[in-house]
């Protein structure tokens, strides 16, 4: 039961949502759109506010990191065969016990960009758990925890930062 409950939290398009919640959601899209001219922009900023609000993370970590990572394609696949929107590495968290909310539901990240995004969310909110207090920059640990990687990915991170500052 407290899974579909967490499949309809992914799925939930905010028929309900309060005023402050549609802003919010705006300047997210409006965000998206700043780095890439995409057309479910709309929706992606849905699945943000909703994964960035249960997580508490902050949603221009998903947006920078998705833009980053994958440029807003769910079907990307990487090099290390990194997979959706997210691009979560399946050999890293598959069958990591850690994914409490979503570890079974993994599997279908690459086919569905909501249920990625939620996943991405309990990432981040793991590593933000674990390493905010000794690393500003924690986030970078979502592509890797290689200095060699982290350095440029850094510059690349800060470079799409800087395009949406003052936006959301």
């Amino acid at each position: 039961m407290k899974y579909i409950f967490l499949l309809l939290v992914i799925i939930n398009t905010t028929l309900y949502a309060k005023p402050y919640k549609v802003a919010n959601i705006h300047k997210i899209k409006k965000a998206i759109l700043t780095l890439k001219n995409i057309d479910n922009a709309d929706q992606l900023a849905i699945h943000i506010k909703d994964s960035s609000d249960y997580f508490k993370v902050d949603p221009r970590l998903f947006v920078i990191l998705m833009y980053v990572e994958s440029g807003f394609d769910n079907n990307a696949v990487s090099e290390t065969n990194d997979i959706s929107i997210a691009q979560i590495s399946m050999y890293h968290w598959k069958n990591n016990p850690r994914l409490k909310k979503t570890g079974k539901f993994i599997n279908k990240i690459d086919k569905n960009e909501a249920l990625a995004i939620y996943v991405m969310g309990e990432i981040l909110s793991i590593l933000q758990k674990d390493h905010s207090k000794d690393d500003p920059h924690w986030f970078l640990r979502y592509h890797s925890n290689t200095l060699k990687f982290k350095d440029k990915y850094f510059r690349k991170v800060k470079s799409a930062f800087l395009k949406i500052k003052g936006i959301i």
